[in-house]
């Protein structure tokens, strides 16, 4: 570690331990089987799902600055409107 950055020290051989152990590394498969309680078949390239929406905010403001259509920044704006939350962080470019 680098100022709280890891550094690769030698050189990689690809194996996939330090992605298979990494705590911020979600298994997708293993989380199809504990919310659908089935794991996606090889004909479903992307997983297993219930629905696709396409959504944008309605406030051209928020979509003129955020991103896609600012539907998650709408949202976030609607819940600290309604306090239900105290804050909340958003990627800006």
């Amino acid at each position: 570690m680098e100022g709280g950055i890891p550094v690769l020290k030698k050189a990689c051989v690809n194996c996939g331990i330090c992605y298979g152990e990494c705590p911020q590394v979600i298994d997708s498969r293993q989380l199809e089987q504990k919310i659908f309680g089935r794991k996606a078949s090889d004909e479903e390239v992307f997983g297993v799902y219930q629905q696709a929406l396409s959504i944008e905010a309605r406030s051209s403001d928020i979509k003129a600055r955020a991103q896609d259509g600012g539907a998650v920044t709408a949202l976030l704006a609607s819940l600290l409107e309604g306090g239900f939350i105290d804050g909340a962080i958003v990627m800006g470019c």
